[in-house]
């Protein structure tokens, strides 16, 4: 399934300009720090946020009329996400769990990074077993939705955590050795641009399945006497 183009267009014009304005921001163009990528929140997890949402509703309306458990278990999945970055979980949990398992920094990385990916695979590790018992429950169709939607998960997390790991170790770097701050902009903007464009594709995917299934859903209810 082919997301729709004029969309995904939209939100990918979008999500360089949300990216333009953080380069502003850093340039002294403006002020504000909610348009930065280090200030937490700031427009781009709001705008992410937003993104989110649409593909929760949009698994749920695909389960509505379906009826495939695994739009029902991927539209939980991205909820959990949604709620998790909302309310920044992870990063309270991992903190919280620094003592109790008894994390040290290593290879660049703090303590609670490692008690975030702690905190994520507890939850997010059963969340993908429920979606893969659902998806051996599913017809082929949604089977082929799900495993388009784990590629699409897999740069998500590729941006989410790698790059993020990435970013905090560059960000160390310059702390440490006084590289240029651009760099650090840079990786900011990879990170944050990445996860942006892979959800605009996902937003812009299911928008294209929705209109599809109402389409048909339509034509049979026309061609019957």
């Amino acid at each position: 399934m082919a997301p729709n183009y004029a969309l995904l267009a939209v939100l990918v014009a979008v999500d360089v300009v949300v990216i333009l304005i953080a380069a502003a921001y850093e340039a002294g163009l403006v002020e504000h720090p909610w348009f930065s990528l280090n200030q937490d929140p700031n427009l781009s997890e709001r705008y992410q946020h937003v993104k989110l949402l649409l593909i929760v509703v949009g698994g749920v309306w695909l389960y509505r009329e379906r009826r495939q458990p695994v739009f029902a278990a991927l539209a939980a999945l991205f909820a959990a996400v949604l709620i998790d970055d909302v309310a920044t979980l992870h990063e309270s949990m991992g903190l919280v769990l620094v003592a109790p398992l008894g994390l040290e920094p290593a290879y660049g990385m703090r303590a609670r990074d490692f008690g975030e990916i702690v905190f994520l695979a507890s939850w997010a590790v059963p969340l993908m077993g429920v979606a893969g018992v659902a998806y051996t429950r599913s017809d082929a169709r949604a089977r082929y939705v799900a495993r388009m939607t784990a590629a699409a998960v897999a740069a998500l997390a590729f941006f989410g955590v790698g790059a993020d790991a990435l970013h905090r170790v560059g960000s160390l770097w310059v702390d440490e050795y006084g590289l240029d701050l651009k760099l650090k902009f840079v990786m900011s903007a990879f990170e944050e641009g990445g996860e942006l464009v892979v959800t605009s594709v996902m937003v812009a995917t299911a928008y294209a399945l929705c209109k599809s299934l109402r389409a048909a859903r339509e034509a049979e209810a026309t061609s019957r006497p």
